[in-house]
């Protein structure tokens, strides 16, 4: 996979992160780089050379070129997610990799050369042609203008603690999504696949189309449900997810027509007459835009989230505790007992945490 322009300058400062799992380790293996005309700028790899995850950087365009490289105290354990960070900073005259969100080494370097082709997954480049191909996954992978900070990158690392559920939703075809972590699976209701926001998403009629499967958490305690998604219609109210109580959802991350505002609903019961918590989004949504939404809640702050492209949009107390213990459900909600709010337009990228997400986990979101 590749871009169609440069992401990142070489000759500057710049940030790589990705997870990556590798199933060989025969030779080298390229998370993210990207082309100049005889090498790649940066390789973010496997370094068989050394046994280690490394960031390496190039000293010059030309065939053969001398690199600088830091590395990984530790040999990748094969089959493994991992979170990678490679970083030049140059300003301090450094490049530095990070393995799951702790420093591994920096080395100075003071390189000024731009790669100006394109940012590939996957590969690397060598002597002029593709070489270096990954085996393996690599999902998330991020390009920065800048040097993140050891807090900002261990903020990213971190965001698989309490993740119980990630839809990337790439299938393209069939029945069914799956989600990578624990192996959940969603079976498709009238529900069709389009263009996502990353890749293929899932595509939804607004009537009747929705994706569901077992439940993914206990509503009665702290957790969190991130989403990207593109809404085709304001009329009304349209969830993009929830889970099933008997009578109603024990959440709705959804629009809220009423408000015209994204919102993160509760309810204080299972129960159509209970009362309602909502916290909302300050401003309305833009139909057709994609929007990255992230509903929590945080029981030991007694309060509901609601953030939207990585911004705290609006807050509200949790309400009575209770447990929806039906069917996690992407594209509509319940309400007395009946299917309702279904979400017209795409979701793609889904997750979901057994905890409370905090501000600086969202921001590595976006």
């Amino acid at each position: 996979m590749s871009s169609q322009r440069p992401v990142v300058r070489t000759d500057g400062s710049f940030t790589i992160t990705a997870w990556a799992n590798l199933s060989s380790a025969s030779t080298f293996r390229t998370v993210a780089s990207q082309d100049g005309d005889q090498a790649s700028g940066f390789f973010l790899q496997y370094s068989a050379a050394d046994n280690r995850w490394a960031m390496a950087m190039a000293s010059a365009d030309v065939a053969n070129a001398a690199s600088t490289r830091v590395l990984s105290s530790a040999a990748p354990a094969v089959g493994a997610w991992v979170h990678l960070a490679g970083v030049r900073d140059a300003a301090a005259g450094v490049i530095k990799l990070y393995a799951n969100g702790v420093l591994q080494q920096n080395v100075a370097y003071s390189g000024s050369w731009q790669a100006n082709g394109a940012l590939q997954i996957g590969c690397g480049k060598w002597n002029g042609a593709p070489a270096d191909f990954f085996a393996g996954a690599v999902d998330e992978v991020r390009a920065f203008d800048h040097a993140l900070t050891d807090a900002e990158i261990a903020a990213s690392a971190n965001l698989t603690s309490g993740l119980v559920a990630g839809y990337g939703v790439d299938e393209g075809t069939g029945a069914t999504t799956a989600d990578a972590v624990n192996g959940h699976t969603l079976t498709l209701t009238n529900a069709g696949w389009g263009g996502g926001y990353a890749g293929p998403g899932l595509a939804l009629n607004g009537t009747s189309g929705f994706a569901s499967g077992a439940a993914l958490v206990n509503t009665a305690s702290s957790f969190s449900v991130s989403a990207w998604v593109s809404l085709t219609d304001t009329t009304g109210f349209h969830t993009v997810a929830s889970q099933d109580g008997a009578s109603v959802s024990g959440f709705f991350l959804q629009y809220s027509g009423q408000d015209n505002a994204w919102a993160m609903a509760m309810l204080g019961s299972d129960s159509a007459s209970a009362a309602t918590a909502r916290a909302t989004s300050q401003f309305a949504p833009r139909v057709g835009d994609w929007t990255h939404l992230v509903g929590v809640r945080d029981t030991a702050a007694g309060q509901m989230r609601l953030y939207v492209n990585g911004r705290l949009g609006g807050t509200a107390a949790c309400g009575a505790a209770w447990n929806a213990s039906g069917s996690f459900t992407l594209g509509r909600g319940r309400f007395n007992a009946a299917a309702v709010d279904y979400f017209p337009g795409d979701i793609d990228q889904v997750r979901v945490w057994s905890r409370a997400l905090s501000d600086a986990d969202v921001r590595a979101l976006v």
